[in-house]
């Protein structure tokens, strides 16, 4: 409702939609963690990164405050949506969850595809780490980037921690066996409610009155 109450134009508005669109995004992770109770597995960690990406991406782009910088940032998206059209068009074995017709849909949204270009490195000259230097919230990259990384990543930090437990009998000398049955990791659930929450008070400054926080910890 506040999104459609301070949508004040049918015009391509990439700063207005890309700041709700955040927060949409943040929120529907977190629905779907806690209706599937999967805040305290391996899902839970690749969820969390999202949400971090999200929320310095976002700071980032207020920031800067440059029309231009929005609008790169959306063709940038826009460019990486043709990409992958592109090169599942003529493929043979196409992967099952990919919707090719939706992809070239959104390729051709905002104008014809002929005229999007296709950057293949980051949106910005930065890396996230410096993106989050520059918009003030390294501490929030420090505190949650690099380890849930590792799960997205498949770093070797992960995979002992998701699948491995140390041998309990005492004449061996501490070495890994398979963890057979999946056990719950520390949950994300807390985390995953504070850094929404900072995105909504981001759209708040940006957008007043929207007056929408989680007060507690969602109950999977």
């Amino acid at each position: 409702l506040h999104y459609l109450k301070t949508d004040k134009s049918t015009a391509i508005e990439p700063r207005h939609d890309t700041i709700f669109g955040f927060g949409f995004y943040t929120l529907r992770l977190l629905d779907e963690l806690v209706a599937t109770n999967l805040s305290r597995g391996m899902i839970g960690r690749l969820a969390l990164r999202s949400c971090v990406e999200a929320y310095i991406t976002l700071s980032y782009l207020i920031f800067k405050n440059d029309e231009a910088v929005w609008q790169n940032f959306r063709n940038y998206g826009i460019g990486k949506m043709k990409l992958s059209y592109l090169k599942n068009r003529d493929l043979k074995d196409k992967p099952s969850f990919i919707d090719e017709e939706f992809l070239k849909e959104i390729a051709n949204e905002d104008r014809w595809e002929e005229f999007s270009d296709i950057d293949l490195g980051n949106w910005t000259d930065l890396d996230l780490r410096k993106i989050s230097i520059e918009a003030g919230c390294k501490e929030i990259y420090d505190a949650y980037y690099d380890w849930t990384s590792s799960f997205s990543h498949g770093n070797w930090g992960a995979v002992r921690e998701a699948n491995f437990a140390i041998c309990a009998n005492p004449l061996h000398r501490l070495h890994l066996i398979p963890s057979v049955s999946v056990y719950p990791l520390p949950g994300v659930l807390e985390d995953l409610v504070k850094i929404t929450n900072l995105i909504l008070e981001i759209i708040n400054t940006q957008y007043p009155d929207l007056n929408c926080k989680l007060t507690d910890e969602p109950k999977p």
